[in-house]
């Protein structure tokens, strides 16, 4: 009997289809592998990106946007008092602005002498300024949205000649401009100046503050303002800041006379105040009357005094004070030709 050698093809094809199952076996797996690999970076590179979103977004919202000029609230900081509403009406050009109780006191006098009328019968200057000729129709003011809201019952115009019925003439500066050198006045009583801001305009247009004492402007509007100072005179540096709605009071110094050093708020481009900045507190604004009263003489003695206004010019006079007798001096100013 012949024995043959068994054949190998039957094991080693089932070696082959193990081997193929095996392969495919770990080839499925390789691509479950990918795959989770690819899903996992994916979700790595997303958070990334959130991530990244989130820290621009942090740094952007303490950066202030290039062309924002102020931040506008239409409410009070919370730490400062709560002042009366802003009026809808501007006040009559004769209302005196009051100083505030605060007011701080750096020297014996510190700035604008009285304005309003007193009896005769007091040692003091005292006296009317009249405005000959006819002056031009002021002109409406262009006011925005916001300011015409203030506004809602009063026309606004410009001031450039503010007269009354029978021709007195207001906001005229008038002061000593010479004689006063080397004379003694440290003592002379006179209220803090004040300029505030109220409806979109400056109250008052003009007034007089002395050197080297201090000048408080407020804002009583719920509207963003801007103090800009552009003084003429060297030694008087410009000044340029934002006043917050009803802010903080605000003060401001100069240390070198100058007539007229002009305030405006560059927000509101109509708004304009002028100061008159002495070296001594002998002067006065007149109200809408024409009429002016420097409250406390100048020492005994020979001077020059001056009535000053921005359009109508001004014009001088010598005058000679006398212990304890009240002096008054009269002024007249006249609309110069083409206005």
């Amino acid at each position: 009997m012949n024995n043959k050698p068994s054949s190998l093809a039957g094991p080693l094809w089932v070696i082959a289809v193990g081997l193929c199952i095996l392969g495919v076996g770990v080839g499925y797996l390789a691509w479950i592998m990918g795959q989770r690999k690819e899903v996992m970076e994916s979700e790595r590179t997303r958070i990334t990106i959130q991530q990244s979103a989130v820290r621009v977004t942090q740094s952007g919202s303490n950066t202030a946007t290039p062309n924002a000029r102020y931040l506008i609230s239409s409410a009070p900081r919370a730490t400062a008092p709560t002042p009366p509403p802003a009026p809808t009406q501007p006040p009559a050009e004769s209302a005196p602005v009051t100083p505030p109780v605060t007011a701080p006191k750096q020297a014996d006098f510190a700035g604008l002498a009285a304005t309003q009328p007193g009896s005769p019968a007091s040692p003091q200057i005292f006296g009317r300024v009249i405005l000959r000729g006819t002056p031009p129709p002021e002109k409406p003011l262009p006011l925005d949205s916001n300011c015409g809201k203030l506004n809602a019952n009063a026309a606004l115009t410009t001031r450039f000649y503010v007269t009354s019925a029978d021709a007195g003439l207001a906001d005229v500066f008038i002061h000593i401009t010479s004689g006063i050198e080397g004379r003694s006045y440290a003592n002379v009583p006179v209220p803090a100046p004040l300029i505030d801001q109220r409806g979109c305009q400056f109250y008052p247009q003009v007034i007089g503050v002395v050197a080297g004492t201090p000048l408080i402007v407020r804002n009583s509007d719920p509207l963003l303002h801007n103090v800009h100072f552009t003084p003429t005179v060297e030694g008087n540096g410009e000044l340029n800041q934002a006043h917050l709605p009803r802010g903080p009071d605000k003060q401001f110094v100069w240390n070198q006379p100058e007539v007229f050093l002009r305030l405006k708020c560059d927000v509101h481009p109509w708004m304009f105040a002028y100061i008159g900045v002495e070296s001594h507190p002998f002067f006065a604004v007149s109200d809408a009357n024409g009429e002016f009263r420097i409250a406390t003489l100048p020492p005994p003695g020979r001077y020059v005094i001056e009535a000053y206004h921005r359009k109508a010019g001004k014009v001088t006079q010598p005058i000679e004070v006398r212990a304890g007798e009240p002096l008054r001096v009269d002024f007249e100013l006249r609309v110069p030709d083409g206005n």
